[in-house]
């Protein structure tokens, strides 16, 4: 009896440790499927944190790249209008530069010559020897008031050459005038003095830091007349402000 006892005790007591086992088993099962879990995710979120710091590099690289490529620019405008003096400038850029001042010259002394056209129809109420201006004779300029010839005059001449064409609207007896409608004109022609054309050859003499001096030939009336021109950059801006005869 007493061994029957003692054999139920001992299976009782292995039961017991048996399902200890067991549940340790299955606790130490779980807690590395957590382990595995956790490190899964740590994983994973390094990823993305590596990810997203990528993709900031990439950005501030870009905005680097932007930054540069503007600073780039504004050096390359800064280094372009430096350029503009007349030590930097090649003959033929300075050759340019007075061909186009040339072209406007023209352009004033035809007004002064009346080859702009006036319409005789259409006087100036109060004042009948100004009739109105309706075609300039120009594919650059058309002016709706004498306060837009002043600007042109301002914008491409100085001192001697800017003179000559201002008493055009400013002198005693201005051959321009405002009207309600645009720009009028008298008939009277003052005469033309240059005549400038686009082959007219035109050489470099001289030149400064801010200046430069050029020659040119033209045909007046039968004669060829020979004039030097003076230009002056001003405040970034090339005008003429000298013209005579080169024997003067």
């Amino acid at each position: 009896m007493k061994k029957a006892i003692a054999v139920c005790v001992f299976a009782a007591v292995m039961a017991v440790f048996t399902g200890c086992s067991d549940n340790t088993a299955e606790s130490t099962s779980t807690q590395s499927a957590a382990v595995t879990t956790t490190a899964e995710e740590e994983s994973a979120e390094t990823t993305t944190a590596d990810a997203e710091q990528t993709t900031e590099e990439a950005t501030a690289s870009e905005d680097t790249e932007t930054t540069t490529a503007e600073a780039e620019e504004e050096t390359t405008a800064e280094e372009a209008t430096e350029a503009g003096s007349g030590a930097e400038l090649d003959d033929e850029e300075c050759k340019k530069v007075a061909a186009e001042l040339m072209s406007d010259l023209n352009f004033a002394e035809r007004i002064g010559g009346g080859v702009i056209t006036c319409d005789g129809n259409q006087p100036l109420a109060g004042n009948e020897q100004y009739c109105k201006v309706t075609d300039w004779k120009s594919e650059k300029y058309d002016f709706k008031s004498t306060d837009e010839y002043r600007k042109f005059l301002k914008d491409r001449f100085g001192g001697k050459v800017y003179d000559r064409y201002i008493v055009f609207a400013d002198g005693e007896d201005p051959l321009l005038t405002d009207g309600p409608d645009g720009v009028y004109s008298k008939f009277a022609a003052k005469g033309t003095r240059y005549n400038f054309t686009d082959d007219t050859e035109v050489s470099i003499t001289a030149k400064t830091e801010n200046t430069f001096t050029a020659e040119a030939e033209y045909e007046l009336t039968g004669a060829t007349i020979k004039v030097t021109m003076h230009f002056l950059n001003e405040n970034g801006t090339w005008i003429m402000d000298n013209i005579s005869d080169t024997d003067e």
